[in-house]
């Protein structure tokens, strides 16, 4: 079995260890798909816990920046409705991203599945992306893609448990430097003086 090296973006408590000796998967417990690679159900050998893990195959990663800025991005928050990454893995072929497990689906599929929210649970939902951006912004970091698909619950029926992920366009905003502006986000879902 080939060496996998720790990134060090994220710290890792077994750097000397291969992700497969850490963690089991099976490729039929798919998750989803990430904006980098399929995203697996793991559980750690040691504790049970299960962890989602986005394998990323080396060969398809055209922005190696893009990845790089999310996880150095994603190191900085520590706030409950933010996904928690808690290492990474890297062989020749793959990276490996390991996170909270989110199995509720987005706020998107909430809304096809129910069509409308009632207020409590609008606003359940509303108070957990206002508190996540405040904390955020107090750290001078801008997102620069919040739309419903970047919203996960974390348990299936509990509106309590909504996590954003996906900073992979986020950036720390430097005040009183300035900036070049460039096209970010989902154009559906971009402010309209965008």
């Amino acid at each position: 079995m080939q060496q996998i090296k720790k990134i060090d973006l994220v710290r890792n408590s077994s750097k000397n260890k291969s992700f497969q000796e850490i963690y089991e998967f099976n490729k039929c417990d798919k998750l989803g798909q990430g904006s980098y690679g399929m995203v697996y159900k793991a559980v750690h050998r040691a504790t049970g816990l299960s962890r989602a893990v986005k394998i990323i195959q080396k060969a398809s990663v055209n922005q190696q920046e893009r990845l790089n800025n999310e996880l150095r991005t994603v190191e900085l928050l520590d706030h409950p409705h933010i996904i928690r990454v808690f290492e990474t893995y890297e062989d020749m072929e793959y990276i490996y991203v390991v996170m909270e497990i989110c199995k509720g689906g987005d706020i998107f599929d909430k809304v096809l599945e129910y069509g409308n929210f009632d207020e409590q649970g609008a606003l359940t939902i509303f108070i957990q992306i206002i508190r996540s951006v405040v904390y955020y912004q107090s750290l001078n970091i801008v997102h620069r893609d919040l739309k419903p698909e970047n919203f996960l619950f974390q348990k299936n029926n509990d509106l309590d448990s909504l996590y954003i992920i996906d900073f992979g366009l986020a950036r720390v905003f430097q005040p009183g430097i300035q900036y070049q502006w460039t096209k970010a986000g989902t154009a559906y879902y971009v402010a309209p003086e965008m």
